[in-house]
């Protein structure tokens, strides 16, 4: 199997073996909301089956490792006003998306777990002795400057630990 011809698509790095699809406009006009995943090696493609995440066409991808990140674009387009948008339908995609080729480490989700309960908790102590000095240190450090920016409510990705 393989994926419907498209325009205004991403083609993303995903890993060292793989080639993330994503989103655009098929030649009828109509809007994609699929993700197609190509290993390089075998040159199978592969459809991925993931909830939808409704149509996006001229957005970017960046990769990460192994992760991508889809931001920005459009999600719908009408085909019949010869290529001009319709203002009803077409809506900036605000979200970004994360696609992972492999699980977080461990770590990662400890860092953002223990981030999000000091932000959330006005009291939050790091029993003594349970985790390194410097990572106690560096923890204590982002929750101030993410307190201090107002960012308390902010959920963190996976792998952002930014605020």
């Amino acid at each position: 199997m393989v994926p419907p011809g498209r325009s205004w698509s991403s083609l993303s790095q995903c890993g060292s073996n793989n080639l993330l699809l994503f989103g655009g406009v098929f030649s009828d006009g109509t809007t994609a909301d699929d993700m197609w995943m190509l290993n390089t090696k075998t040159l199978v493609w592969q459809l991925m089956d993931l909830p939808s995440t409704g149509t996006r066409f001229w957005h970017s991808a960046v990769s990460v490792a192994d992760s991508v990140y889809i931001f920005g674009g459009y999600r719908a387009y009408n085909s019949s006003r010869h290529g001009e948008f319709d203002d009803v339908r077409s809506v900036v995609a605000r979200e970004t998306l994360l696609v992972r080729t492999s699980p977080p480490l461990l770590f990662d989700l400890s860092f953002t777990t223990i981030m999000k309960m000091g932000l959330s908790s006005p009291n939050f102590e790091i029993p003594p002795g349970l985790l390194p000095r410097s990572l106690v240190e560096e923890i204590r450090h982002r929750i101030q400057l993410c307190k201090a920016a107002g960012s308390d409510d902010r959920l963190y990705s996976d792998t952002d630990y930014g605020c």
